[in-house]
């Protein structure tokens, strides 16, 4: 088996493996559905208490139209380890580069 081939198998594999895992989890969240629904908020405030600088006042933004929620702070973005670590499970609070400012729920 080539090296490319050995690699093609491995990212399938951790493709099926990572969407079996949201699947499973997504269950899990269902079955919690009343005390997830009241904590989301929560958890983006958390997250944007934890991307501010200790030296800024956190300013947060929430817009809200028909189809769409779209949260903003003026905190540190995710940096790219830090969503891939989110996609493929689990978290990893470290330093940060700019990504993207807003997190959007459609």
């Amino acid at each position: 088996m080539s090296a490319e081939e050995e690699e093609r198998i491995k990212n399938e594999a951790l493709i099926d493996n990572t969407a079996q895992g949201i699947f499973n989890y997504l269950k899990e969240v269902e079955n919690k559905r009343e005390i997830y629904e009241k904590r989301w908020i929560w958890e983006l405030l958390q997250n944007a208490l934890d991307a501010a600088s200790h030296d800024r006042t956190i300013e947060v933004k929430i817009i809200k139209d028909e189809k769409k929620l779209i949260f903003k702070h003026n905190g540190l973005p995710f940096k790219s380890e830090e969503v891939a670590h989110l996609i493929f499970h689990g978290s990893q609070k470290k330093s940060r580069i700019l990504v993207n400012s807003e997190q959007v729920f459609l």
